[in-house]
């Protein structure tokens, strides 16, 4: 998916990976957008990385892009604010999360229906923060024909409505 020397870096890194090619910026913009709410909100719903985003200083997410074989290969990782230095423990612990969180969200999430969600056993108003905030990223992710997230050893691939985890 990605070449080697990208994958040594050594701050943990979440990946996601879109066809290069006629790409809208509005799409890809409103994506970043979403990516990086949901992220945020991920960390901020945990004890341990929350203080860290309520800091005056708080840490930033940094991106970086590289085009291989057609496909638009996009790095996330979060750096101190003042000197972009990488925070490869921050990273860690907040993609974990987030990659546990996407996972069970696609698992145990509503199925699309012609009106769209169907089976839900609640209002969208009173499910948590963190699964609003993955909803909307899976409905970004949609727009993208074979959009693959990655972290570590898990991938999930977008196609439409269809997801698939490996």
């Amino acid at each position: 998916m990605t070449s080697d020397a990208a994958h040594q870096s050594d701050s943990p890194q979440l990946w996601i990976t879109l066809s290069a090619h006629g790409l809208p910026i509005s799409q890809l913009s409103r994506l970043l957008r979403v990516l990086q709410t949901a992220v945020r909100e991920v960390a901020s719903d945990d004890d341990d990385t929350q203080p860290r985003l309520e800091q005056q200083h708080q840490p930033r997410l940094l991106l970086s892009a590289n085009v291989e074989e057609d496909r638009l290969i996009l790095s996330v990782a979060f750096a101190d604010l003042g000197d972009s230095t990488p925070l490869p423990e921050l990273s860690q612990s907040v993609f974990v999360r987030f990659i546990e969180h996407l996972d069970r969200f696609l698992r145990t999430g509503p199925q699309l229906g012609l009106w769209g969600p169907v089976g839900r056993s609640a209002a969208v108003d009173d499910e948590p923060v963190v699964t609003r905030r993955l909803r909307e990223l899976h409905a970004e992710l949609r727009h993208f024909s074979g959009a693959t997230v990655n972290f570590g050893d898990r991938s999930f691939v977008f196609d439409g409505d269809q997801v698939t985890l490996v």
